[in-house]
C-alpha cells in the first residue's frame, strides 16, 4: 500500500501520463492472473508482492521482502524520416520506469535495492504485436533491520 499510495501521489509522474498519454498512471496492487489489466488501462503499473524472509537474532530483526513492478505503455506513435525509423515507446518506458524507481527510493523510509530489469522483447507468438504496447518489468527487494527490545 505505502509504494502504491507513493505513485499515485507523484505529481511527476502524474504530469509525465499527462504530456505523454492524456490519461493518470493506473496503479493496481495486486494480480489475477485470470484477469490482467487490459490496455485501455495504459499507462499503468501493477504492484505484486513476492517472497518474504525473517530472522532474528538477540534483540535483531532482519527482514527482506521482494516486490514485483510490471510497467505498461500504450504508443503508437512511429518515426520515420525516410531513413530509418525511431519508436519513442522505447525511450518512454524507460524514462517511466526510471521515475517510479527514483520515486520509491526517494520516499519509502527503508531501504530498497532493484535486483533485476527486464523489458520483454516482442516476439512473433506474443500478443503485443498486435498493439503498440511497451512494457517492462522490476524486481526489487526491501530489506528491513529493526533492533527490538526485551520483554
Amino acid at each position: 500500500d505505502e509504494i502504491r499510495n507513493i505513485l499515485l501521489e507523484s505529481t511527476e509522474m502524474e504530469d509525465f501520463c499527462h504530456d505523454h498519454y492524456g490519461k493518470t498512471l493506473k496503479v493496481f496492487l495486486g494480480a489475477d492472473v485470470r484477469d490482467l489489466p487490459e490496455v485501455s488501462n495504459c499507462p499503468y503499473v501493477l504492484i505484486d508482492r513476492g517472497a518474504c524472509s525473517f530472522e532474528e537474532k538477540n534483540l535483531i530483526r532482519n527482514a527482506d521482502c521482494e516486490f514485483y513492478l510490471f510497467i505498461c505503455i500504450y504508443q503508437e506513435n512511429i518515426e520515420d524520416n525516410g531513413r530509418g525509423i525511431r519508436y519513442p515507446g522505447v525511450e518512454e518506458i524507460d524514462e517511466l520506469s526510471q521515475m517510479i524507481r527514483q520515486e520509491i527510493c526517494r520516499s519509502i523510509k527503508v531501504p530498497v535495492q532493484f535486483i533485476e530489469e527486464v523489458v520483454p522483447s516482442v516476439s512473433e507468438d506474443a500478443p503485443l504485436r498486435a498493439y503498440p504496447v511497451y512494457s517492462h518489468f522490476e524486481r526489487a527487494k526491501i530489506k528491513l533491520r529493526e533492533n527490538r527490545q526485551s520483554q
